[in-house]
């Protein structure tokens, strides 16, 4: 590892100290490993490097929003930045606290279902033992990503829409199950949050679950959230 930082250093100017390595999609931190194999870094993969000379913030701005029919508006939600912000989304959709305890919950759910389905998830879906893979998603430092949005789709019987706000794809956990509503997360590069429904003057009646069969207002509106937000960046 110590020659990738170098070689890193060499062409892009950051220094070793201050480099985040990302591998992977959605990309997962790579953290405290001693060679490219312990890094899950393979041949033909791609490595993305961010500068982060202190802890990475979320770069989603401020909560912003489009208006729904009546008086309704779509705002993002945004959620802590704690390494555990698709499980805070989730929560907030799911309409749970969103908490380090709520959070643990989720990891440990997931890791059941990953850990009881060699089937569904075997070591070549998940880049590696899954002892390990549970053991890591365990670790609150961990991210979570597309595989436990899937699990999570499947656990709570929902849609979950994803819009990547970089691409503007919004990707369907889910889709043709017969799921009759949906969650919707935003994902910026390095950070999750929600999507949420609430009437223009007031924040205390959210809602986070949608009917599927809203699909052209919901994508609309998604989408033109979505621009926002990616002018932002």
């Amino acid at each position: 590892m110590a020659d990738l930082h170098a070689f890193i250093h060499q062409h892009t100017g950051v220094a070793p100290e201050n480099q985040s390595l990302l591998v992977g999609f959605p990309p997962r931190p790579i953290a405290n490993a001693t060679s490219l194999a312990a890094a899950g870094i393979k041949a033909g993969d791609t490595v993305v490097v961010k500068n982060v000379p202190a802890t990475p913030k979320a770069d989603i701005p401020a909560p912003m929003h489009v208006t729904l029919d009546g008086d309704a508006i779509l705002a993002l939600k945004v959620v802590p930045d704690d390494n555990s912000c698709l499980f805070n989304a989730i929560s907030h959709v799911s309409g749970s606290d969103v908490s380090q305890q709520s959070a643990a919950v989720l990891r440990q759910t997931a890791a059941q279902i990953i850990e009881s389905d060699p089937h569904a998830f075997p070591d070549a879906v998940l880049g590696e033992p899954r002892s390990s893979y549970v053991a890591k998603l365990l670790k609150p430092t961990t991210w979570g990503g597309a595989l436990e949005l899937a699990v999570f789709s499947q656990y709570f019987g929902v849609e979950i829409w994803c819009w990547d706000v970089q691409s503007g794809v919004c990707h369907r956990f889910g889709e043709g199950n017969g799921y009759a509503t949906c969650w919707m997360l935003v994902y910026s590069g390095i950070h999750y949050d929600a999507l949420e429904a609430r009437p223009s003057t007031s924040s205390a009646q959210v809602n986070t679950i949608f009917s599927t069969a809203q699909d052209d207002t919901l994508e609309k509106a998604a989408t033109e959230l979505i621009a926002l937000l990616r002018a932002k960046h």
